[in-house]
């Protein structure tokens, strides 16, 4: 039986620790600030890019790891007999997946391309969970299977409370970015496909957990279980409140990230995202 190596990207909002312990690799997307490149959560880490962030004028930009190095790992574990298994965030998002399978293509191996379709918790709950399949030794085929279960298991939630952040990074229109700044709307999405797709508008933070324990109520008549990730971008005040709010649904510690660069880029500070991942067994 072959021995299969997890490759990922750095937006998973797993601790190195978890990597390290289940021999999973990394590959850093960058972060061009000021002038400056930083290679994500190895140069720069979540909590220090948000402190950055705030002060900035302009918004930072991310981009996807080169070609050359997701090729120079692959090379590397395929020379020492792996099976390669590259999962990664959405393709909406970033490059990172092409740089991937352009790389797949350059090297004499088994390279299995996968978009996870999600980012953050929601992407790391999915890395997780391919984890322990490579540890019960499940072959490249049903892990692939089993995946994209995975991702009909899975939603992600944001609730932005800055819709500037949003406008900036062309998420948004600069018109709805100025009316919804004036009416102090925080809005709540969810993304499908990599996409943000708005649920509602809402005006106070009780309005935002109402909504997000509904939907989390309707994941709970679905399934047995429930894994439940919050990644905040300093909302003390609204993870708190949800947190509290979602707790009754859930047997797990909900596990709490400062969200990943390339989220708190587009959303900015104040915002929240809800990651829940629905499983029978």
């Amino acid at each position: 039986m072959s021995k299969i190596k997890l490759i990922v990207d750095s937006t998973h909002d797993l601790p190195a620790q978890y990597l390290k312990d289940h021999g999973i690799v990394q590959v850093p997307l960058n972060i061009v600030m000021e002038g400056k490149t930083y290679l994500d959560q190895e140069e720069i880490t979540s909590d220090e890019y948000l402190e950055k962030l705030i002060t900035l004028k302009e918004i930072p930009k991310t981009s996807q790891p080169a070609t050359g190095k997701f090729v120079e790992i692959y090379e590397k574990y395929i020379e020492e007999g792996y099976e390669i298994l590259s999962l990664h965030m959405t393709h909406r998002l970033s490059g990172t997946i092409g740089s991937a399978q352009t790389a797949a293509g350059m090297v004499d191996g088994n390279v299995t391309v996968i978009d996870s379709g999600f980012i953050a918790q929601s992407y790391g709950f999915i890395v997780q969970n391919v984890a322990e399949l490579i540890i019960k030794h499940k072959s490249m085929d049903e892990i692939v299977a089993a995946i994209e279960n995975m991702k009909t298991q899975s939603k992600l939630f944001l609730v932005i409370s800055q819709l500037d952040y949003l406008r900036k990074g062309g998420r948004i229109s600069r018109g709805k970015g100025f009316i919804g700044g004036l009416m102090n709307l925080k809005p709540v999405a969810e993304v499908v496909d990599g996409e943000i797709h708005v649920l509602q508008n809402a005006r106070t933070i009780n309005s935002v957990v109402k909504l997000l324990t509904k939907e989390v109520q309707e994941m709970s008549e679905q399934y047995k279980y429930l894994r439940i990730g919050i990644s905040e971008a300093q909302a003390n005040d609204l993870l708190t409140k949800v947190k509290s709010a979602l707790e009754p649904f859930t047997d797990e510690n909900i596990t709490i990230h400062t969200t990943t660069p390339i989220v708190s880029t587009h959303t900015g500070p104040g915002a929240i995202g809800l990651s829940v991942f629905g499983y029978n067994d």
